[in-house]
Protein backbone atom coordinates (compact mmCIF):
# COMPACT_ATOMS: atom_id res chain seq x y z
CA UNK A 1 0.00 0.00 0.00
CA UNK A 2 1.42 3.57 -0.59
CA UNK A 3 -0.10 6.23 2.05
CA UNK A 4 0.52 9.83 1.61
CA UNK A 5 -0.64 12.05 4.18
CA UNK A 6 -2.08 15.17 2.51
CA UNK A 7 -2.64 17.49 6.01
CA UNK A 8 -2.98 16.09 10.02
CA UNK A 9 -4.01 18.29 12.26
CA UNK A 10 -3.45 18.07 16.06
CA UNK A 11 -6.22 19.53 18.45
CA UNK A 12 -3.78 21.82 21.22
CA UNK A 13 -3.25 20.41 24.94
CA UNK A 14 -6.11 22.33 26.23
CA UNK A 15 -8.70 20.33 24.31
CA UNK A 16 -10.32 17.40 24.46
CA UNK A 17 -7.62 15.19 22.60
CA UNK A 18 -8.27 14.56 18.99
CA UNK A 19 -5.82 14.16 15.31
CA UNK A 20 -7.15 14.21 11.78
CA UNK A 21 -5.97 13.15 9.10
CA UNK A 22 -6.41 12.88 5.35
CA UNK A 23 -5.20 10.48 3.27
CA UNK A 24 -5.38 8.23 0.11
CA UNK A 25 -4.39 5.05 0.15
CA UNK A 26 -3.59 3.58 -2.70
CA UNK A 27 -3.49 -0.77 -3.41
CA UNK A 28 -0.32 -1.20 -5.41
CA UNK A 29 0.55 -4.68 -5.97
CA UNK A 30 3.70 -6.11 -8.45
CA UNK A 31 2.88 -6.10 -11.42
CA UNK A 32 -0.69 -4.27 -11.40
CA UNK A 33 -1.26 -0.78 -12.05
CA UNK A 34 -1.97 1.10 -8.62
CA UNK A 35 -5.54 1.95 -7.58
CA UNK A 36 -7.07 3.95 -5.20
CA UNK A 37 -8.69 2.42 -2.31
CA UNK A 38 -9.41 5.30 0.07
CA UNK A 39 -9.56 8.60 0.02
CA UNK A 40 -10.59 10.55 3.39
CA UNK A 41 -10.12 11.96 6.71
CA UNK A 42 -9.73 9.61 9.29
CA UNK A 43 -9.77 10.25 13.17
CA UNK A 44 -7.97 8.54 16.01
CA UNK A 45 -10.55 9.06 17.96
CA UNK A 46 -13.20 7.10 15.84
CA UNK A 47 -11.36 4.44 13.64
CA UNK A 48 -14.79 3.22 11.95
CA UNK A 49 -15.90 6.19 11.91
CA UNK A 50 -14.14 5.81 7.81
CA UNK A 51 -12.67 2.91 8.01
CA UNK A 52 -10.63 1.54 4.55
CA UNK A 53 -12.56 -1.55 3.56
CA UNK A 54 -9.81 -3.88 2.56
CA UNK A 55 -9.52 -7.95 2.43
CA UNK A 56 -5.78 -8.21 3.71
CA UNK A 57 -5.13 -5.00 5.44
CA UNK A 58 -6.47 -2.53 8.38
CA UNK A 59 -5.24 1.01 8.09
CA UNK A 60 -6.23 3.42 11.20
CA UNK A 61 -4.66 6.57 12.11
CA UNK A 62 -2.95 6.42 15.67
CA UNK A 63 -1.68 10.14 16.12
CA UNK A 64 -0.15 12.94 13.95
CA UNK A 65 3.36 13.88 14.57
CA UNK A 66 5.53 16.21 13.12
CA UNK A 67 8.59 14.91 11.56
CA UNK A 68 11.10 16.99 9.36
CA UNK A 69 8.41 19.88 8.59
CA UNK A 70 6.51 17.90 7.32
CA UNK A 71 3.22 15.61 9.09
CA UNK A 72 2.93 11.73 8.77
CA UNK A 73 0.83 9.23 10.30
CA UNK A 74 1.41 7.07 13.07
CA UNK A 75 -0.64 3.82 13.69
CA UNK A 76 -1.08 2.13 17.04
Amino acid sequence: LMIPVRTCRKTPPEEEPESAAFIEIMDAPPEREAREVFSGWMFASSPALSALEHPIYDVWLGDCKMASSASSVVGD
